[in-house]
């Protein structure tokens, strides 16, 4: 008799396939056994394994019963090698030297042959046995076993270990280690391509089933793969400007989905919102989501200068020359000759431009790839190739003159939202010892990710604070601005810049409005207060409310 773990369970008798025992329970009990390679295993251990769940509902007379129907099963075969044995401290099974396909493996592998070694396996540990428990250590180091050996192998010869690394890559999507073996092993094997595309689907699956972006060792070999996916030739550069994706971006599911069409569609996705409202953020957790159908490069520039004021477009695209590998000395003087040098060198790339806090279409303009034309079939995919380079903007203003623009309006987090990025910043002990005040802290922050931010930073840096006394300060309308304030950040200094774009007349009207005591009103009720035609205050109304 012969027997295979490594995979679905598998009993032969001179190479002829067997049917197993039918009851579930006996079958988890041979695996069971044969794993522990004649090691004997109590009836409590084997309650574990094979109950697992039920163990503190099932008696050891169950575990009798069910080896008692084992011994009979193995007993019809009369292989004399093969010996069921129990006493008072358990039960063993006893099999030939080379009769369990795990025991040739682990042979193998310490004989330094990590390929005949895999050769032997079929897929997961005793895949499809529903009674073994596959979070117990007997289960688990030999997956280990297997894992260790395959990456071994891909130390040792990469081309040979391909398809046993592609086997356990998917059948363990979430082993960050064996997935990064996958991408190198794909790359060095001439397939670029292949790995980029896998990598763009586990960072799907990732993100939809976990909530996570792929973590640093995945990603450092994806950066590896983007830098070579072309020709880098001695004036070819891959920009990587993106800056670091925030790692507790909290909800935004549907307005990621939204920018992600848009540029699958070849549009232009802008995010617009008040300042705050968390575009930057969502610009750039996006970016990173969408890099590799980008793999020529991903440029970024905040076009809002130091004074505030807009940044020239000349001295942005010089910047992006530079890092696109023009040289200093070629670059024109003049912004349209900047523009079309630009243009040029985008022209055979798929390069992701993220133009952030963008004041107009005027600034846009020349800092636009050329147009993008993405071919599409009836089965077109988001993870389809990219067949020009594409632009993600960001601006207060929707800006819906842009050609091609999409718009994304971003407005409030939902409480819930809210309450789960605060938890992710103060700590899940802190808040859910005051989930109460959690949740007024970001009520009183209206559902502003910078505010939320904020308040969350004041409290990681205050570990002694309660979370009542900031909700405290912060229902003081007049002092909240003052409270929520952290480092760099400030939710004033958003609001400043807001008011600062105002028409004078409309900065007026915007301060009388201080005057009404009110939830809400009517545009008559505005224009009373600021002693204005209602047409006028309906104007001044609209310019707030797209502020």
């Amino acid at each position: 008799m012969t027997f295979g773990v490594l995979g679905p369970l598998v009993v032969a008798v001179d190479s002829v396939p067997q049917a197993l025992p039918r009851a579930a329970v006996v079958r988890g009990l041979l695996g069971a056994l044969l794993l522990a390679e004649g090691e004997r295993l109590s009836a409590a251990r084997l309650l574990e394994l094979v109950w697992a769940g039920q163990a503190d509902r099932v008696g050891r007379g169950a575990v009798h019963t069910g080896v008692s129907r084992l011994r009979g099963w193995l007993g019809r075969f009369g292989d004399a090698s093969v010996a069921l044995e129990s006493d008072g401290e358990g039960y063993r099974l006893g099999v030939g030297p080379d009769a369990v396909d795990l025991g040739r493996f682990r042979k193998l592998a310490a004989a330094g042959e990590p390929a005949a070694a895999l050769g032997l396996r079929r897929g997961p540990v005793l895949a499809g046995l529903d009674r073994v428990n596959r979070e117990d250590p007997l289960v688990t180091s030999v997956e280990e076993a297997v894992r260790t050996t395959a990456l071994t192998l891909a130390r040792t010869a990469p081309r040979s270990a391909v398809p046993a690394v592609t086997a356990l890559a998917d059948e363990y999507p979430f082993d960050e280690p064996v997935q990064a073996a996958l991408l190198e092993l794909l790359a060095a094997d001439g397939r670029p391509a292949e790995a980029l595309r896998r990598f763009q689907a586990l960072r799907q699956r990732l993100s939809e089933e976990l909530g996570i972006e792929p973590g640093e060792q995945v990603q450092r070999v994806f950066l590896a793969l983007l830098a070579r996916d072309h020709d880098t030739g001695p004036r070819t550069r891959t920009p990587s400007q993106l800056p670091p994706d925030l790692p507790d971006f909290t909800g935004r599911e549907q307005p990621v989905q939204r920018v992600l069409d848009a540029l699958a569609d070849g549009r232009v996705p802008v995010i617009a919102g008040m300042g705050g409202i968390g575009k930057t953020a969502l610009a750039v957790h996006t970016a990173h989501r969408a890099a590799a159908d980008y793999p020529d490069g991903r440029l970024y520039a905040d076009l809002r200068g130091a004074d505030e004021s807009p940044a020239e477009p000349a001295r942005v695209l010089a910047a992006f020359l530079r890092a696109l590998g023009a040289d200093a000395r070629e670059i024109p003087e003049s912004l349209d000759e900047r523009s079309a040098l630009y243009r040029t060198l985008l022209a055979d790339r798929r390069v992701l431009v993220v133009l952030d806090n963008a004041a107009g279409e005027r600034q846009l303009g020349p800092l636009l790839p050329g147009t993008a034309t993405h071919a599409r079939s009836a089965t077109h995919a988001r993870s389809a190739t990219h067949a020009r380079s594409a632009a993600l903007v960001t601006s207060r203003t929707a800006l819906t003159a842009l050609p091609g623009a999409r718009l994304v309006d971003l407005g409030e987090l939902d409480p819930s939202h809210a309450e789960l990025l605060l938890r992710r910043i103060v700590g899940e002990r802190r808040v859910s010892a005051e989930p109460v005040a959690a949740g007024q802290i970001a009520e009183l922050c209206g559902g502003m990710p910078l505010a939320v931010r904020i308040a969350g930073a004041r409290l990681a840096a205050r570990p002694r604070w309660s979370l009542a006394r900031l909700a405290d300060l912060l229902r003081d309308e007049r002092r909240r601005l003052d409270e929520l304030e952290a480092g760099d950040l400030a939710v004033r200094a958003g609001f400043a810049v807001g008011y600062a774009r105002l028409s004078e007349p409309t900065r007026r009207t915007f301060r009388l409005l201080g005057l009404l005591d009110a939830p809400d009103f009517a545009p008559w009720a505005a224009a009373a207060v600021a002693d204005l035609p209602v047409e006028a205050a309906e104007r001044q109304l609209e310019e707030l409310i797209d502020a």
